[in-house]
């Protein structure tokens, strides 16, 4: 795979996360993302819930605040390059072609993703949990209607 070096003064950043709660697997997975301007500025962001039960998982997640991100970026026609920022070395280092991808469900996210930065000059970048915590924030906020039910629920087992 094609790694593009990138000018940080015209590159767009996007920082994404995902998580699995009350369990992973089995839980709500859910997704945060934050898009900043060049300038370091906070453009967009966005946040929801990707499934819940059989098949959610943390990478699942992870997945679909990276793709839910780009899909923005690239739908709203922004110029310049991107930078993709997340604490999931998983992610990142499938969709960089570092990491192989076993799993099919998490194979097509890969591509999906890919399919969308076509013909986008980007690159991504593993980061610590703590330099991420904005992302973090929204996909824990994700999860904030469902917590009323999961109290009730392990009160009842």
């Amino acid at each position: 795979m094609l790694r593009l070096r990138l000018s940080l003064s015209t590159s767009w950043t996007l920082y994404f996360d995902g998580s699995c709660e009350p369990t992973n697997p089995g839980g709500t997975a859910a997704y945060g993302w934050v898009l900043y301007t060049p300038d370091g500025i906070v453009a967009s962001s966005g946040s929801g819930v990707h499934c819940r039960g059989q098949g959610a998982t943390n990478n699942v997640a992870e997945w679909a605040g990276v793709e839910a991100g780009v899909k923005h970026f690239t739908s709203a026609g922004l110029n310049g390059g991107l930078l993709i920022k997340g604490d999931s070395r998983l992610v990142i280092y499938q969709l960089t072609g570092r990491y192989r991808c076993h799993k099919p469900h998490l194979a097509a996210f890969r591509d999906r993703v890919l399919d969308l930065l076509e013909g986008v000059n980007w690159s991504a970048l593993w980061i610590p949990r703590e330099k991420n915590t904005e992302a973090d924030a929204l996909s824990g906020s994700s999860h904030a209607p469902c917590k009323k039910r999961w109290k009730k629920w392990r009160v009842r087992r």
